[in-house]
């Protein structure tokens, strides 16, 4: 009995529409290429002017169309363009010129450049995703740049991207380390991809990095649900007693191995102090030329005789075994539950993510499963940054 073998390809109608969108997109290409419009509406500021180029074949006019300053709205976006480099609000710039809408307008409106003569086709396209269509971030390559007439002089563009840069300076920073996203490099989203932080006026979220249509999570609530996780693990009594318990097998395993060491750096001084001994000796009774040459050996001795005794302060360095007590026990509980409430987000990142491998969130049905790095025989996960504190 043959197998069936199933072949797709595309439907006729199918690869014709490709094809013609190939076809489409090329065309608008040289166009920009070009200087002239490739479609679509100009922003505030320009005006559509039809460009009479040729002839068709039939003898009528072939004609394009270039953008060009608005004789109405190109001195409003100058003004916009003041205002904002003198430090104006952006709600005031809204009210005042009413070249937009809002202040995510007017942003998008103050990073444009064609305002200083420079126009950009084809930077993102819009792709068929898992939910749908949603845009996607074209290569270098493929991005066409073509020069309009500037509305907004060089010098003025100038000066407001330098404030828009210190306005994004002023802003990530401290919603950054404030607002705080502890597990932005550990969320795995249920499609696969990353998960990053955002937030809208109220709350702060975590969300798929690839939009793949999952809803949101709190990031309030996720934050909250993990350190809840390490209280319950690893900030108890009992787990604190059993990281005191592995940090004094650590250092009595660290002690004998010391000690072979230890031994022979003793005898190495003995040695050079014997040496030494011997030199001065025969250096009471030796001519002038032998006393230069013993005096060289002395010297080299006493080096290797000092790089000795600092090997042996090293080695004899008591580091002796933690003595559990509820004293103990309560001042590490309480060390740790500062640094999952008051510690700087850095900090958090980095113990968070010495603790856990990955975190698996399915926003659809409101699970999250977290991986841990290392797993004792008791089956109880804790990593070395945990009872790293107890050394302090």
């Amino acid at each position: 009995m043959g197998a069936r073998l199933e072949v797709q390809s595309l439907h006729p109608d199918e690869f014709y529409a490709a094809a013609t969108a190939a076809d489409v997109l090329r065309s608008q290409k040289e166009l920009a290429r070009q200087g002239y419009s490739a479609g679509g509406r100009p922003p505030v500021g320009y005006r559509r002017e039809p460009v009479v180029i040729g002839a068709r074949y039939d003898g009528t006019p072939l004609t394009r169309v270039r953008w060009v300053p608005d004789p109405d709205s190109a001195p409003k976006v100058v003004q916009a363009f003041q205002m904002a480099a003198e430090g104006v609000t952006y709600d005031e710039i809204v009210a005042a010129t009413g070249i937009c809408e809002n202040k995510s307008s007017l942003a998008t409106i103050l990073a444009n450049p064609i305002y200083r003569g420079v126009r950009v086709f084809n930077r993102e396209a819009r792709v068929e995703g898992e939910h749908g269509r949603k845009r996607r971030r074209n290569p270098a390559e493929d991005v066409v740049t073509s020069e309009v007439e500037a509305v907004v002089p060089e010098q003025l563009w100038t000066r407001v991207q330098e404030m828009l840069v210190r306005r994004r300076k002023d802003r990530l920073a401290p919603q950054r380390y404030a607002g705080g996203y502890v597990l932005t490099e550990l969320l795995r989203c249920a499609c696969g991809s990353p998960m990053v932080g955002t937030s809208n006026r109220s709350y702060r979220y975590y969300r798929c990095k690839a939009r793949c249509g999952r809803p949101s999570v709190r990031a309030n609530d996720l934050d909250a649900g993990v350190m809840d996780l390490i209280r319950r693990t690893l900030v108890t009594p009992k787990a604190v007693r059993d990281m005191v318990h592995l940090l004094n097998e650590d250092i009595q395993m660290r002690a004998e191995r010391r000690a072979p060491d230890l031994d022979e750096a003793k005898a190495r001084i003995r040695k050079l102090q014997q040496e030494d001994a011997n030199l001065r000796r025969a250096l009471r009774t030796a001519g002038p030329r032998a006393s230069e040459r013993i005096n060289v050996e002395i010297e080299a001795v006493a080096a290797e005789l000092e790089a000795a005794q600092a090997r042996i302060a090293e080695l004899d360095q008591v580091e002796r075994p933690l003595r559990i007590t509820t004293k103990l026990v309560r001042q590490t509980i309480d060390g740790m539950n500062g640094i999952l409430d008051h510690a700087p987000l850095a900090t958090r990142v980095a113990w968070v993510r010495d603790l856990f491998e990955r975190i698996d969130v399915d926003s659809r049905d409101d699970k999250a499963v977290a991986v841990w790095r290392a797993a004792t025989d008791e089956g109880v996960n804790r990593s070395d940054s945990v009872y790293e504190w107890l050394r302090r």
